[in-house]
């Protein structure tokens, strides 16, 4: 989810560039295939099921985009995420992600350590995942 939202806030619809070709009965395009390891596919749709979905983005009036507003606006960006991280007890901004497990990231942000039983409180919870077929 987290990853969907990152690619939706940070780009428009569609680019002019990913578009192959128009015409009367069709418009072809490129798209980045993120189910199949992000491999680059085609698309060809009739114009008006294109002009549908990219519609499908278009904001409602006085709504604002995410990466406008907030914390995520350009203006003092740095400052309101520090501010924000304040309030959460980190005196710092988060590492990079990148290869650590949902358990450990929340533990950074929280510092609270998940994997403890609620129950017992000493014991360790694991993730349990069932042998493949």
């Amino acid at each position: 989810m987290i990853e969907y939202l990152g690619r939706y806030v940070q780009r428009v619809a569609i680019s002019n560039n990913r578009i192959e070709s128009v015409d009367h009965d069709k418009i072809c395009f490129y798209y980045k295939d993120y189910t199949d390891k992000g491999k680059r596919k085609r698309m060809e749709l009739e114009p008006a099921e294109f002009i549908r979905r990219f519609m499908l983005h278009i904001l409602p009036q006085r709504f604002c985009k995410v990466r406008y507003y907030g914390i995520l606006s350009i203006k003092n960006r740095t400052d309101k995420l520090r501010l924000c991280f304040a309030l959460i007890d980190k005196v710092q901004m988060p590492p990079r992600f990148d290869g650590l497990k949902m358990m450990q990231i929340l533990e950074w942000l929280t510092g609270k350590d998940y994997s403890i039983c609620p129950c017992c409180k000493t014991g360790h919870m694991q993730i349990y995942k069932p042998p493949e077929c």
